[in-house]
């Protein structure tokens, strides 16, 4: 199961396609959205989509999935990376959705 995990995030994500242009791609941005201010929105799709549970983490600042207890955001697996603080309710999920903000962030450059 983790492998088709993997592979939905990677197609939701994108890759760097470019060696180019390694910075001019949906990756970059798709993952600065889900890492400050929609981690929400990810994890619940995530969870949603493989009967996970959504949870924060660390600091209490980033929500993640946990699934089959593996825990996934936008970057992939992430179970060595972060400590689960607690299950986060639909509720309480409504403070980590679409929380980013394109006129806060300025262009993309």
């Amino acid at each position: 199961m983790n492998d088709k995990i993997i592979n939905v995030i990677t197609l939701l994500r994108g890759t760097t396609l470019c060696e180019e242009y390694p910075n001019d791609t949906a990756e970059n941005i798709t993952t600065e959205i889900y890492t400050q201010g929609n981690c929400g929105n990810f994890a619940k799709a995530l969870s949603l989509m493989f009967d996970g549970s959504c949870c924060l983490v660390n600091d209490l600042s980033h929500v993640v999935s946990s699934i089959n207890n593996r825990l996934y955001d936008i970057t992939g697996d992430v179970t060595d990376t972060y400590t689960v603080k607690c299950i986060i309710s639909d509720d309480e999920l409504i403070d980590y959705i679409d929380n980013y903000s394109f006129e806060e962030r300025g262009p993309i450059s």
